[in-house]
C-alpha cells in the first residue's frame, strides 16, 4: 500500500472480485481497511477491518487491526471486542510484532495505530 490508498483500493477491489475464495480474503478485506484509513475514510476503515477479522483464516494481527482502526473511528467497544480477539489468538500480541507485521511510511498513520493499540492494552 506504501501510503497509496488509493490506487490500492482499485487493486483491492479487483481482486476480491476475481478471487471472492481465496484463502486470504481475510487479508485482501483488512488491508481495504487500512487503505480506506490512509484516505481517512475512518467508516469505511472500520466496517472493512472488521469483516476482514470475521472472515475465516483471520490471525491474531488482523484482529490487532480492526481493534486500532475502531478505536481511531471512535468506536470503543468494537475496539475492545477485537482487542479481546487479538489476545485470545496469542497472549503476547504486541505493537512491536504488529509494526513488524505492516510497516507504515506515514508518520500520522503510524502514530495513531501506535496510539490505538496503546489505548488498547497492546505492550511494545
Amino acid at each position: 500500500m506504501a501510503g497509496e490508498g488509493a490506487a490500492a483500493l482499485a487493486n483491492l477491489s479487483r481482486a476480491i472480485t476475481l478471487s471472492p475464495l481465496d484463502p486470504f480474503l481475510y487479508a485482501m478485506k483488512s488491508a481495504t481497511g487500512l487503505a480506506q484509513l490512509h484516505l481517512g475514510e475512518l467508516e469505511e476503515a472500520a466496517r472493512w477491518s472488521s469483516q476482514g477479522a470475521r472472515t475465516p483464516g483471520a490471525h491474531y494481527l488482523i484482529c490487532a487491526v480492526a481493534a486500532a482502526i475502531n478505536e481511531i473511528a471512535g468506536k470503543p467497544m468494537e475496539a475492545r471486542y477485537w482487542a479481546e480477539q487479538s489476545f485470545a489468538r496469542r497472549k503476547d500480541a504486541s505493537i512491536e510484532a504488529f509494526f513488524a507485521a505492516f510497516p507504515f511510511r506515514d508518520e500520522k498513520i503510524r502514530s495513531d495505530l501506535r496510539r490505538a493499540l496503546t489505548a488498547l492494552g497492546f505492550r511494545n
